[in-house]
């Protein structure tokens, strides 16, 4: 068309230039599907709204806010059948994680941030030189 000259644009095709950039990729809005993954710590359990392509720092922040932990601590997910997944695999293909439940994997730091227990036991002092 000439310069200055609007051309007109339909709804659908309106929807469809609409896009939300991620990680440099594009997706046209109406094609984001969400995929809920089921997602447990004990007996406490949370259903967590996932998209492809979210970005893995979203997705740790979103599930250590839901169950009160450091985001900076969660690691990935476990299955049932004890296979463990990185957050960054769950944020690239949460479909893949739809329809069964997994707990979460928490860095092996975040337990030696956890205050001492009541209940141990402390170690008897070393002998004496005397």
């Amino acid at each position: 068309g000439k310069p200055g000259r609007r051309r007109r644009v339909s709804a659908e095709d309106a929807r469809i230039k609409i896009e939300i950039t991620r990680s440099g990729r594009r997706f046209p809005v109406g094609t984001m599907a969400t995929t809920n993954v089921l997602v447990r710590i004990g007996s406490r359990e949370m259903s967590i709204a996932c998209s492809q392509g979210m970005l893995v720092q979203e997705l740790r922040y979103v599930l250590g806010s839901a169950f009160e932990i450091e985001a900076k601590h969660i690691a990935g997910l476990i299955s049932e059948k004890g296979v463990c997944s990185p957050l960054s695999l769950v944020a690239r293909a949460p479909e893949a994680f739809g329809g069964s439940r997994y707990a979460l994997l928490i860095k092996p730091e975040a337990f030696a941030d956890a205050e001492p227990d009541d209940q141990a036991v402390a170690p008897p002092p070393p002998p004496s030189r005397d």
